[in-house]
């Protein structure tokens, strides 16, 4: 979920355009050539993780091996998925927010107008309340995921200074994904 997540918002950059045409490919997208991007980026992503994870078990020690902290670890990565998938289509969610208040007016298509709103017009959101709410999300996102994270290291380890050491690794990824999560961000043009 996280690599489709980011991948979903890399394909809408003009750095990804950019890397294809470079690469001798055309602007015009492929379902093959995207397809085999995205398990690069996947294998990309799962090894980052990975490297994290090994690198927790190291300096953390017992009582988790290399796959028990990848699966206890990978529970923090859920609120980061969620808001990459969230930040990629919010520009249409907060379109469809006033489509909603629309239909509170008239659930059921009778032509009521129960609280007013039904002909309320709408308007495409604006490129700064996009962009700012994004990064809201993206940051708001990452902070549960360390949380989470931090909760889960304190139940898995006995010693709180493994619980701790542990974590090095594990936020240093998840800074790594905020950082390029923003990126990706920053390199999608905003064409409201």
């Amino acid at each position: 979920m996280l690599a489709g997540g980011m991948f979903g918002g890399l394909l809408d950059t003009r750095w990804w355009e950019s890397l294809r045409v470079g690469l001798g490919l055309t602007a015009e997208r492929f379902l093959w050539q995207d397809t085999l991007a995205f398990l690069a980026f996947l294998v990309l992503t799962l090894g980052v993780y990975a490297l994290a994870c090994a690198l927790a078990r190291l300096v953390s020690g017992p009582p988790l091996g290399a796959r028990g902290v990848a699966l206890a670890f990978a529970y923090p990565l859920v609120p980061l998925a969620a808001g990459f998938h969230l930040t990629h289509g919010l520009d249409h969610t907060l379109e469809s927010l006033q489509l909603l208040v629309r239909l509170v007016s008239d659930p059921f298509g009778f032509g009521w107008n129960l609280f007013g709103t039904r002909a309320l017009p709408l308007a495409k959101p604006s490129t700064w309340v996009v962009w700012y709410a994004q990064i809201g999300v993206i940051v708001a996102v990452h902070v549960a995921g360390i949380w989470v994270a931090h909760v889960t290291a304190l139940a898995r380890y006995r010693d709180r200074g493994a619980a701790l050491r542990s974590q090095l690794p594990m936020v240093g990824v998840m800074v790594l994904f905020t950082i390029s999560g923003l990126w990706i961000l920053s390199r999608i043009p905003m064409v409201l």
